[in-house]
């Protein structure tokens, strides 16, 4: 019999025994990366002895804890990528909705504390904005969720940014005979505001919410202000009869606000009051303390002639505190023209006169904030509106009701000679315009002036995602 060669004996060995390598002169274990002892009588008892040696055994069982297959490796990425992009784009979404800077990531107490709250790393500022056009998709799956197969309304209006565009908020909501939150669905900057222009942004957004295959019937309300474009664009609407069952109603609120409006130019006395308190008081820290410690009032309200009821608040704030006022600007002793001013005006008999006229109104502000509220039925909106009408007499009355004439389709729709079923639905209906308000006062504090270097279009998703953070709650 020919006698075997050294290497092909331990190659023989090597192939029965995978833990076991050979450079063709010595075995070597693999596992316990030492060399193993043999010859050609006894080879095969001194491997097995090894390999079942204790020293063995408990190496083999350290490596098949360490080793897991390739499957099983790629699975393991592939959940932590999936975990990581998930952690990411919670934590983007939280931050968007809170609307906390996605900068503040970076902060390092504020991330160490999340570190330490999750036990997890934080991601760069980079990774969640990156996860914004995710989330914003999302928020938009989850509006057409909630619309479904019902009715909607709509409420639009614009306004302009401090960097002067033209800026369009257009929320929706369901008209199902439930109360339902209003949902903004888009924000559009304008090259123009024209009835053209609004036009196009109604079609834009139902094409959205109906992924292209627009329920024109399904549209049965929108609201906007009384601007002549925002007339003649739903008029145009629905001329064409595209939308067979649109209805436009324009905000009660504002037609509260116009009597308003009408009240300050008639009350001149009071207007300069209002002005000439507000120029004594500005930038003036010295004088607004003694304000406070000389009528224990809290400084008159921020008057803004464009906020709804604001004028009309701060006349009813000096009618009820007159004499407490007077006797602050007799505690002025300072050399000024506008503190003259004021002095003398207080001694105007015809501002005493409007002061106590214009308490009469003091029903106004209130019917304003009353319908300003949520989840209120159409039957209460318009009992809030007929009970201000009684009560207000002479040409104010015929401010008020030119504003209502001039609403297009508020009798028809609310209108007793309407359907069942369109009766049925429309029972939780706004007939003002408070939410689209509310989304452009939260769009003014995401754009603010140490915050304005938002790209349109992610200005738009970042304020989406941010008003429609109820959605997720």
């Amino acid at each position: 019999m020919p006698k075997t060669s050294t290497s092909n004996f331990l190659k023989r060995i090597v192939k029965k025994n995978s833990d076991l390598t050979t450079d063709g002169k010595i075995l070597i274990c693999s596992v316990c990366e030492t060399e193993v002892n043999w010859d050609f009588k006894h080879a095969a008892t001194q491997v097995s002895q090894h390999l079942k040696g204790k020293k063995h055994q408990e190496r083999v069982g350290k490596k098949e804890k360490r080793v897991i297959p390739i499957a099983n490796a790629f699975d393991r990425v592939l959940n932590m990528e999936k975990e990581l992009d998930d952690i990411n784009s919670f934590i983007a979404k939280k931050l968007i909705e809170a609307d906390i800077p996605l900068s503040k990531i970076e902060n390092q107490s504020f991330k160490d504390l999340l570190e330490k709250l999750s036990g997890k790393k934080m991601p760069s500022r980079e990774s969640l904005r990156n996860k914004m056009d995710f989330i914003y998709q999302q928020t938009i799956s989850n509006i057409i969720g909630v619309i479904g197969d019902n009715d909607i309304y709509m409420i639009i209006d614009e306004t302009t940014d401090i960097k002067g565009r033209y800026v369009c908020n257009v929320l929706v909501g369901l008209l199902n005979g439930k109360p339902a939150k209003s949902m903004l669905v888009a924000t559009r900057y304008l090259e123009e505001t024209n009835n053209k222009t609004i036009c196009q942004t109604v079609n834009q957004v139902c094409s959205l919410i109906w992924k292209g295959d627009i329920k024109y019937e399904r549209l049965r309300l929108i609201v906007s202000d009384q601007a002549p474009y925002m007339v003649k664009a739903v008029k145009v609407m629905k001329d064409t009869e595209m939308y067979p069952n649109l209805h436009h109603v324009t905000c009660v609120v504002h037609a509260l606000h116009r009597v308003c409006e009408f009240l300050r130019k008639d009350y001149g006395e009071v207007n300069h009051l209002v002005a000439s308190m507000k120029k004594v008081l500005l930038k003036s820290p010295h004088r607004k303390q003694l304000f406070k410690t000389c009528t224990g009032l809290n400084l008159p309200p921020e008057v803004i002639v464009t906020r709804w009821g604001s004028w009309l608040n701060g006349c009813l704030y000096f009618a009820d505190n007159f004499s407490k006022i007077e006797e602050f600007v007799n505690c002025l002793t300072e050399s000024s023209k506008a503190i003259e001013e004021l002095k003398h005006l207080l001694c105007n008999n015809d501002l005493h006169r409007q002061l106590i006229e214009l308490r009469y109104y003091d029903f106004i502000p209130q019917s304003i904030e009353k319908l300003e509220s949520s989840s209120q039925t159409v039957q209460e909106q318009m009992e809030i509106v007929l009970q201000v009408k009684e009560k207000l007499k002479g040409c104010v009355l015929t401010k008020f009701e030119s504003c209502l004439v001039k609403n297009p389709d508020l009798v028809a729709f609310v209108s007793n000679t309407q359907t069942f079923d369109h009766k049925s639905k429309i029972v939780y209906a706004p007939l003002n315009s408070v939410d689209v308000e509310r989304s452009f006062s939260r769009y003014k504090n995401i754009l603010r002036d140490n915050r304005t270097a938002f790209t349109t279009e992610r200005l738009e998703k970042y304020n989406i995602i941010h008003c429609n953070a109820f959605l997720s709650q």
